[in-house]
This record gives C-alpha cells, sequence and structure tokens, in this order.
C-alpha cells in the first residue's frame, strides 16, 4: 500500500494519529516509537521497511525523544531511504540548546533518499 506519510510517535498517541488521519481521508502509516526500539523478527521489519519506503515523508511526533541521530530509534530509522522528514516536538530542548542541534542532526545522513524534495 502506498501512504500519504509514515507517523513515527509515542506508542500513547498513535491511535490519535490514525483516527486523525481517518477524519481527513488521509492514509497514515503510524508506528510506535518503542516497536523500533525492538527486534521483532526479519519478517516484521521487511514489512516496516516496506511501509516507510512507501511514503513520501516520515514525520516523527515528539522527536526529542530520540536523542541525536546516534540513539537505538535514530539507528532504526536510518535504515530506510525517505524523501522527506518533519519533526514535530513542544519541548526541543530538555536541558542544553545543543538538544536542538541534536534533532537536527536527524535530518541529515544516511537515511535521505538520493532524489531531494
Amino acid at each position: 500500500a502506498t501512504f500519504g506519510a509514515t507517523i513515527i510517535a509515542p506508542g500513547a498517541v498513535t491511535s490519535n494519529w490514525q483516527h486523525g488521519g481517518l477524519e481527513i481521508g488521509a492514509n497514515f502509516n503510524v508506528i510506535s516509537m518503542t516497536v523500533l526500539e525492538r527486534d521483532l523478527g526479519p519478517s516484521y521489519r521487511k514489512r516496516l521497511g516496506s511501509g516507510i519506503k512507501n511514503s513520501p515523508i516520515v514525520c516523527i511526533d515528539e522527536v526529542h525523544n530520540f536523542y541525536g541521530k546516534t540513539s537505538a530509534r535514530s539507528k532504526k530509522v536510518q535504515e530506510f531511504s525517505v524523501d522527506g522528514i518533519a519533526l514535530f516536538s513542544a519541548t526541543p530542548i530538555n536541558t542544553h540548546f545543543n538538544d536542538v542541534i541534536k534533532l537536527l542532526e536527524l535530518v541529515e545522513g544516511p537515511w535521505q533518499s538520493e532524489r531531494r524534495c
């Protein structure tokens, strides 16, 4: 299936994203952040990757939970090439201004496809 967007969000709000997408007629592929940390086997990783690759954009809600490009969650998402990424956070600074820099590092690097938006 082709999705309008892949939304990666905390488990507590994934149903909000799913229902919100249905209300506006959008086809969202919603993934819980905690799923990215688990090793659920090769078949699940393949389905996860297929969903992400079939989305023109990946949106990360509460991105401050990713703690930079070297976190386990970030590394999992970096396995897939995407055309665009949107980062959402109401609290981009947890302790230091450098937290914002770490969040911006998520949009650079190997998880971008060769094609630019």
